[in-house]
């Protein structure tokens, strides 16, 4: 199913507090909202579209004795 860019739009900025959440619970927010059923691909591409990607972020370093001495 083909979304309308300005209807894509609208939607991400309503739920750009949520920016955290996965593709499959945009995809549930999105059938919610609007009573279109799409894939959770289909929603990634057009997060791609409207500039916005996923990434992984980093895991903290683990701290070495030296951090641990130093912050007491």
């Amino acid at each position: 199913m083909h979304l309308s860019q300005q209807e894509f739009k609208a939607f991400v900025q309503e739920n750009s507090e949520n920016r955290r959440l996965s593709s499959k619970k945009l995809v549930t927010v999105w059938t919610a909202h609007t009573k279109q059923s799409i894939s959770a691909i289909t929603m990634c591409q057009n997060l791609k579209k409207v500039g916005l990607t996923s990434c992984i972020p980093r895991k903290k370093p683990t701290m070495t004795e030296v951090h641990c001495q130093a912050h007491l």
